[in-house]
């Protein structure tokens, strides 16, 4: 879809979402990697029971990256995901794009049964990690604070794409 939406003047929601994308997994992972040095590696929807209770500021950060991964606004990921269905529907691809927005739908399924694994359900005693360093809160601030600026007001980042890449693509 985004080889499409470039050849349709996309380029721009291309870079957006790619670098949305970096910061949701960024965010979600950053989470995610102190959690797994106590035990293994959390891959199961079992994992994250509870995990709201006993690391409220991990599980929000987490709640609200896998919130944008699933673009629902007003998260950068929702805005993303709109500019390039909106590239690839300008190029008069609606099959591809009803393609992508299905895939969506499934996505928003997977990631809202974490969240509810986060948040609704109670877990065996919790994880026991360390609390959050103060290094560690301030990346996680900035994380949730670019997540919802992207999502609430992307288009001065969209100018800056859109001026800089026809500088990139000069021979």
């Amino acid at each position: 879809m985004t080889l499409v939406a470039v050849k349709q003047d996309g380029a721009s929601a291309i870079m957006f979402y790619l670098a949305v994308y970096a910061l949701m997994d960024l965010g979600a992972f950053g989470i995610l990697a102190p959690l797994s040095e106590e035990k293994a590696d959390l891959d199961g929807l079992d994992d994250f029971k509870g995990l709201a209770y006993s690391h409220p500021w991990r599980a929000g950060i987490l709640a609200l990256c896998l919130i944008s991964l699933a673009g629902m606004p007003p998260t950068a990921g929702f805005i993303g995901k709109f500019a390039l269905f909106q590239a690839v529907l300008r190029g008069g691809f609606v099959i591809l794009a009803v393609i992508g927005i299905l895939t969506v739908m499934v996505s928003i399924y997977v990631y809202f049964k974490v969240i509810v694994a986060l948040f609704m359900r109670t877990g065996e005693g919790g994880l026991a990690v360390p609390g959050v360093s103060l290094p560690d809160r301030f990346a996680g601030a900035l994380i949730l604070i670019l997540i919802l600026w992207l999502g609430l007001a992307p288009a001065s980042v969209l100018t800056v794409i859109g001026k800089a890449l026809p500088l990139i693509s000069m021979p």
